[in-house]
């Protein structure tokens, strides 16, 4: 059974995701393990782009950090 993320652990999990190289978000979502937890997923991929830490390459099709 899938458990219950706390929001500032969940925006962790995505930056390592992202980079040990899960850049598709159906990726990234498998490796976070926060299926249930859709809503608060694209939350915290919205807020990690307004700070500057994540961005989504059309070309590359995917998420890459910048920092």
């Amino acid at each position: 059974m899938a458990k219950i993320i706390e929001y500032k652990t969940l925006k962790k999990r995505i930056v390592r995701a992202i980079s040990k190289g899960n850049h598709s978000t159906k990726y990234i979502i498998e490796a976070v393990e926060c299926e249930l937890q859709y809503r608060d997923f694209c939350r915290a991929i919205a807020e990690l782009q307004c700070e500057g830490i994540v961005s989504y390459s059309d070309e590359l099709e995917g998420y890459y950090l910048t920092k």
